[in-house]
């Protein structure tokens, strides 16, 4: 649910109160400097992914979009949800339910088709009574098939989308995250043209429980997807970052005149291997300001929305419809600071009201 418009205006943009939080002020005004520089590009490495992650055959998308058929059949109808519990419950399932796919949420799409996977037994029985057509197609030795596919890539998205949030990630982990998934796409396009789907466990285990093999048609389909997956992650994140490794490792580099005083000083060799590398940068930023503004511009724009959706999740705790009209600039500056606040220091310092 999206909060009110009187909501929205009520947060003003808050006063740094760490190093993560401080960051987006500064990549604010190095971007004012450098306007080539692409801030939105960097902000929305999760929606890259879930864009990128959309295009597949139109086979493949027929069984996606069959799939959310069936969900909604069962989940938007009362009786047939009722008769779909109980049948879970007589039947001993681990789940009692299916889940509904909703766009807006990044795992939303992996969670449904597994749900829908792992229960396909009991919607067989179910639908069987209420859409004959429907049910035969978890009897179909091709979208089955291609379901348990499905159920793995989108998993594996998951698993990366996941990696990607926290409040450190930077341009560098997520890039190396992203090259990562790229290389095993390579092999899994490797393995499947040599029939070997042990990198898919659900369709591998489908296969040989039910001993069947997946024919041309699926491996073609499979093989297509998971290059056309390949195409759009490197059609999104076209970035090479190898020019800016001396950030990461700033001693290896000392060919340039800027690096001989920092590749000297001993002392900033052991902080910089016990230090955040955003960290590092912001408290040289005095004694070394070129470098340390260079090194700023890369690390410090949101690489992912984690940080703006954290902050907005505990708004809507916090502003909720008990308490709409409180301003809550200084009670949401507390609650997503990482920092303490020394309240045996601020006591003293205010006045205590005095009783009549």
């Amino acid at each position: 649910m999206c909060p009110s418009s009187s909501s929205s205006a009520s947060l003003r943009p808050l006063r740094p109160i760490s190093a993560t939080y401080a960051s987006f002020y500064l990549t604010l005004s190095c971007a004012t400097d450098s306007p080539e520089f692409q801030f939105t590009l960097v902000l929305q490495t999760l929606m890259k992914i879930s864009l990128a992650s959309k295009n597949m055959h139109k086979r493949l998308k027929l069984v996606l979009d069959n799939a959310v058929k069936i969900v909604n059949l069962i989940k938007a109808r009362p009786l047939n949800l009722r008769l779909f519990t109980v049948l879970c419950n007589e039947m001993g399932s681990t789940h009692k339910s299916l889940l509904l796919h909703t766009e807006v949420r990044w795992l939303s799409r992996g969670k449904v088709l597994t749900r829908l996977f792992e229960l396909r037994s009991e919607i067989l029985l179910l639908l069987t009574d209420i859409d004959e057509e429907k049910s035969k197609l978890f009897c179909d030795d091709e979208w089955l098939p291609r379901l348990a596919y499905m159920v793995n890539i989108f998993d594996r998205l998951n698993i990366l989308n996941l990696s990607l949030q926290g409040s450190n990630t930077n341009m560098f982990y997520a890039s190396d995250k992203v090259n990562a998934f790229v290389r095993k796409l390579d092999l899994f396009i490797s393995q499947v043209s040599k029939n070997d789907f042990s990198a898919f466990e659900t369709l591998n285990t489908f296969c040989k429980n039910n001993e069947i093999q997946p024919n041309s048609n699926i491996i073609t389909d499979i093989s297509e997807h998971l290059q056309l997956l390949k195409s759009n992650i490197l059609q999104y994140f076209p970035e090479d970052n190898s020019e800016m490794k001396w950030i990461i490792n700033p001693f290896e580099d000392d060919l340039k005149e800027l690096f001989i005083d920092l590749t000297s000083d001993s002392t900033l060799k052991t902080a910089f291997k016990t230090k955040n590398i955003t960290n590092f940068w912001l408290e040289v930023k005095q004694e070394y300001s070129a470098l340390s503004i260079q090194a700023l511009q890369f690390l410090i724009p949101f690489v992912s929305t984690y940080l703006c959706e954290n902050t907005f999740s505990h708004l809507l705790y916090t502003k909720n419809k008990y308490r709409s009209i409180l301003n809550v600039e200084n009670n949401l500056r507390l609650k997503i600071s990482n920092l303490e606040p020394d309240i045996d220091t601020i006591v003293p310092s205010k006045q205590h009201q005095s009783s009549h």
